[in-house]
This record gives C-alpha cells, sequence and structure tokens, in this order.
C-alpha cells in the first residue's frame, strides 16, 4: 500500500506539470494537438513499459524455472529484474531532462524585429 501511495502522489504531481510545461511551449491553435500528443504519448508509454517489463520478467522467471529453482526464487528474481530496469529507465530519463532538455528561449527587447518605418511619421 504504501508504494501504491507514493505511486499516486509522484504522478499526480508529474502529470500536471508536464502538461503545463507542453502547454506553455505551443502557440495557442497548436495547444489541442499539443495536449493530444502528451495524452497518447502518455497513455502509449505506460502500456508499452508495462509490455515490456512483463516480458522480461516472465522470461526471467522462465528461465530460472527451466534450471530447477524453486518457483517463489524464480518469481522473486523476475520481478526483481523488472523492477531493477524500471529504476534504470527512471535515472536515464531523469538524466536526459536535465541535460539534453533545455527551456525554450524567450526573445529579448534587444533581439526583437524592429517597428517597420513609417514615412508619414518622418515628415512630422
Amino acid at each position: 500500500m504504501p508504494a501504491f501511495v507514493l505511486l499516486g502522489l509522484g504522478f499526480g504531481a508529474a502529470m500536471p506539470a508536464l502538461m503545463g510545461q507542453a502547454m506553455a511551449v505551443t502557440s495557442p491553435s497548436d495547444a489541442g494537438v499539443a495536449s493530444g500528443l502528451v495524452n497518447t504519448t502518455q497513455q502509449v508509454g505506460a502500456s508499452l513499459g508495462t509490455a515490456v517489463l512483463a516480458t522480461v520478467a516472465a522470461s526471467r522467471t522462465a528461465s530460472l524455472l527451466a534450471d530447477r529453482h524453486s518457483q517463489a526464487d524464480a518469481l522473486t528474481s523476475g520481478f526483481r529484474l523488472a523492477y531493477t530496469l524500471s529504476a534504470v529507465f527512471v535515472v536515464v530519463s531523469l538524466l536526459v531532462a536535465a541535460f539534453v532538455l533545455r527551456t525554450p528561449r524567450t526573445a529579448k527587447p534587444a533581439d526583437a524585429e524592429p517597428a517597420p518605418f513609417d514615412a508619414s511619421a518622418a515628415r512630422s
């Protein structure tokens, strides 16, 4: 139960921040596409991640059962491998977020485009 509470708190804190970040860097005309892309990525990523980790755990368990380990030891080892791989994915994701992703630059006033020349204002 404590792990599920932590998972819920972490997911509840991460998803609004992720959605806010995705919406902050898009134009209003692209907001619907960006929102859909974030939600689709979250759903597909969770499905693929679960499938990969379950396959790894089942493969490890089957391998150990074939080597005549006890069922409890084989299951424990399979789940341990899946959880370790999951933790590695989290660490790699944190490293990518810290060192690869950058905040988009905002235009400084000096970088702004000059106003077009108004000939009528120059005469007066």
